[in-house]
């Protein structure tokens, strides 16, 4: 998954920014022209997005992404108020009992976590070197459906209330719940 390409002034190569899964970060790579193979550049948790070099391929340029994602509760009757934040959070869902479910990256990668709207009795319901994403609950509050690439690919899992029981939907085609 190619963002961005610099070539380099010798033609011995270019580099990219590019992620070698769905929903991982986008590292710096080499890409040589001559040993058919790309090196990571970079190894934080970090993401690049874009990238350039000066006239001489000596100095490479590039914008660091650092996203924000907070989870914050806005009361409908004064929706200008400052919001209260509760975690950070990347997606989240209220189910119709009143919790609410998220996706966050606090343990390193995208897992689903629940949650009171005041902000206790935070869960971690998924734990694995997978990302989970996504989270929607059926509306009899049994299931979660959220996206996860434990197989490589995104695919559509279902899992009980509390995190049990976790198994894959969708087989031949990946995506995400809606």
């Amino acid at each position: 998954d190619i963002i961005r390409l610099a070539w380099l002034r010798d033609a011995d190569g270019l580099l990219i920014t590019a992620s070698k899964s769905p929903n991982k970060n986008f590292r710096m790579w080499f890409v040589s022209n001559t040993k058919n193979e790309a090196t990571a550049l970079t190894k934080d948790s970090e993401s690049y997005f874009s990238i350039s070099l000066d006239n001489e391929s000596k100095m490479i340029v590039s914008t660091q992404v650092k996203p924000n994602f907070q989870l914050e509760i806005f009361q409908t009757e004064n929706p200008s108020a400052a919001p209260q934040v509760l975690v950070n959070a990347m997606s989240a869902n209220f189910a119709p009992n009143g919790k609410l479910f998220y996706s966050s990256a606090m343990s390193g990668n995208d897992e689903i976590w629940s949650i009171q709207p005041d902000g206790t009795e935070r869960k971690q319901l998924t734990n694995n070197s997978a990302d989970e994403t996504s989270p929607v609950v059926s509306s009899d509050n049994n299931s979660i459906f959220f996206a996860s690439n434990q197989t490589g690919q995104v695919h559509v899992w279902r899992m009980n209330f509390d995190g049990t029981n976790q198994m894959q939907i969708t087989q031949k085609e990946g995506g995400f719940p809606l």
